[in-house]
């Protein structure tokens, strides 16, 4: 599984002498500034820019996404300052142009090559502490002993394949003062105290933060306008033998327009052996899902930032910038940080194709959010409901029962969920965009215009508490053999609870693997979708399942529309002309 990560931010060591026009203009910008400045920004510490933020300012400008007000929140200096930078555009954009050019024939040191990994590492880290331990004094000894914490650890991985020139380099490394200048040369300077946004956006009401995304959003189109959120879903019920359950983080993302992003799953690393690759398995093409890992199974920064970059890799195809609302935690702000180190959580994230956009920390997931306004439950109606099926369909139809253990495969599973995927409905994902209150009233008129917005509820549930109460009455050993209690639908869906998704902490182990995975450092054992959800290889893989033949499969098919057409359910006539596709299409079965 390859995670790339540009979230390096390179910039310029300094500024030539033709720029202190510049420097001069810009502080005779913040002395005028002073008495209009917005309330909220006062008490905020104002900036200096450097040449490197002054051309991200002007090629922001110049995009005509952006106002003035806004860049001047974003990098924290005043609105004229903006507007005086954007004066001198042709200048910045040829110094920063010269600056290019020298850079480049600078010679790199072999050690600064060889330690690439090691900076990528302390940097993750440094981006990760900033939001998680924000009271941490990060001085330049903090960051040398660190440094030398992860150059130890990653000659201690057993599983790590170092070129042999970046092992001697690790293994020489001594976090001196010029490594420590370097690194500030290329990673940008550091304060004694990292600050936060936490602290700034936790002040600001929820309405407030409200009316400035309306504002953002307006006139943006709805199919560019995206959420997501993650939940947990326990994959496997416990039963009588394996009291023990297994549980996956799954997280979902979908527009305003009623569109579902491709299903980012999320596994526990397996300890005992190499991390697991599933790249080669092909699962997006397969099921339309993402599968990654992380030591906990829960969301962290290095699985958040991947499906970002997938989301970004998509707006990019099709041409479009994206706005990606998400919530505060932890995860979601040092995946951001990442992909924008200028962004600030109280305006936003910037990171090619994607605007990202946090709502504050008191935000009421479950009364504001489209996903928990009904979207997650529909999903785990539909996973559950496919699960249920398909293990009563195969109980049901084979002369011996086989234990229903077995049938939790990995692949299996991933199957449930790609249907789950597939059966959100765009008017619900519509409806419960209107209801979350966080579109504009212009884009709820237009998504309103396309789509027929219904008031009833999904029905998921019904449908599931159909099926709980048919296999109850033909077979009612089945549910408690595998591990059902009782037929109650509700119940079932909240199994998780209020389940942990997202991990706040900073873990050295993860940060590091997922730069050795970048840069294919590191030894990887290949997926296995016959493994069982615990990561065991299981006793069922070796018993294939047969592929029905073509009169077995006609002789189903016209079953099915002698029923649509005696039943005379409207409308009878798409599903039968359906039927007729799908028969069309086993034209090769034997």
């Amino acid at each position: 599984m390859e995670m790339e990560d540009d979230s390096l931010l390179l910039l310029p060591s300094g500024e030539g002498a033709s720029v202190d026009l510049l420097h001069a203009n810009e502080a005779s910008n913040e002395y005028n500034n002073t008495e209009h400045e917005n309330p909220e920004t006062k008490g905020r510490k104002r900036e200096r820019l450097t040449l490197g933020q002054k051309r991200q300012v002007v090629d922001l400008a110049s995009s005509n996404q952006f106002t003035h007000r806004e860049l001047a929140e974003k990098f924290q200096v005043g609105r004229t300052t903006i507007t005086n930078i954007c004066k001198n555009t042709e200048l910045i954009r040829n110094e920063t142009d010269s600056a290019d050019i020298v850079k480049k024939k600078r010679k790199t040191t072999k050690c600064t090559y060889d330690l690439k990994i090691l900076d990528e590492a302390l940097h993750k880290w440094r981006m990760e502490v900033k939001v998680s331990n924000p009271e941490v004094k990060m001085t330049g000894a903090t960051l040398q002993n660190k440094a030398m914490q992860l150059a130890h650890s990653m000659l201690a991985d057993p599983y790590i394949r170092l070129p042999e020139k970046v092992q001697a380099a690790l293994s020489k490394f001594s976090a001196s003062n010029g490594w420590l200048d370097g690194y500030r040369t290329r990673f940008g300077s550091f304060s004694t105290r990292l600050t936060s946004d936490q602290t700034v956006i936790k002040q600001v009401d929820f309405q407030t933060r409200l009316r400035e995304i309306h504002h953002i959003l307006d006139n943006v189109d709805p199919q560019d306008i995206w959420t997501g959120s993650e939940f947990a879903l326990v994959s496997k019920p416990p039963s009588a033998t394996q009291p023990e359950t297994s549980r996956l983080t799954v997280s979902l993302f979908v527009n305003a327009a009623g569109e579902t992003f491709d299903l980012q799953v999320i596994g526990t690393e397996r300890g005992g052996g190499p991390p697991c690759d599933m790249e080669a398995l092909d699962l997006r093409e397969k099921y339309r899902i993402m599968y990654d890992v992380s030591k906990t199974g829960w969301q962290v920064a290095h699985t958040c930032m991947h499906v970002l970059k997938q989301l970004n890799a998509l707006a990019k195809s099709r041409k479009r910038h994206f706005h990606v609302i998400l919530d505060s935690a932890v995860p979601h702000v040092k995946a951001a940080m990442m992909l924008d180190s200028l962004g600030d959580q109280r305006t936003f994230f910037l990171y090619e194709s994607l605007r990202i956009l946090f709502l504050p920390p008191n935000f009421n997931l479950a009364k504001c959010h489209p996903l928990h306004l009904g979207l997650i439950t529909t999903f785990k109606a539909r996973f559950r409901y496919e699960e249920l099926d398909a293990l009563f369909s195969r109980c049901r139809n084979q002369a011996s029962l086989m234990d229903p253990q077995l049938q939790w495969t990995l692949k299996n599973v991933l199957h449930w969920l790609s249907v789950a995927l597939h059966s959100l409905e765009p008017s619900d994902i519509v409806s419960t965009w209107i209801q979350s209150g966080l579109l504009p009233s212009s884009t709820v008129a237009s998504v309103m215009s396309y789509h027929r917005v219904s008031a009833r509820p999904s029905k998921a549930v019904e449908d599931l508490q159909w099926l709980l109460t048919e296999i109850a009455a033909q077979m009612p050993p089945f549910l408690p053999w595998i591990g059902i209690p009782e037929a109650n639908a509700q119940l079932w869906i909240d199994m998780e609870g209020k389940a942990s998704v997202t991990d706040p902490g900073v873990d050295d182990v993860q940060i590091i693997r997922s730069v050795l995975v970048k840069h294919g450092y590191l030894e990887m054992r290949p997926g296995n979708l016959e493994e069982s959800v615990e990561g065991i290889v299981s006793s069922s893989a070796n018993v294939s399942e047969p592929v029905p033949n073509k009169r077995d499969v006609w002789e189903a098919i016209d079953l099915l529309k002698r029923y649509v057409r005696v039943s005379g359910q409207a409308p009878h006539i798409p599903s039968i002309v359906a039927l007729n596709a799908l028969k069309s299409s086993t034209a090769n079965l034997s």
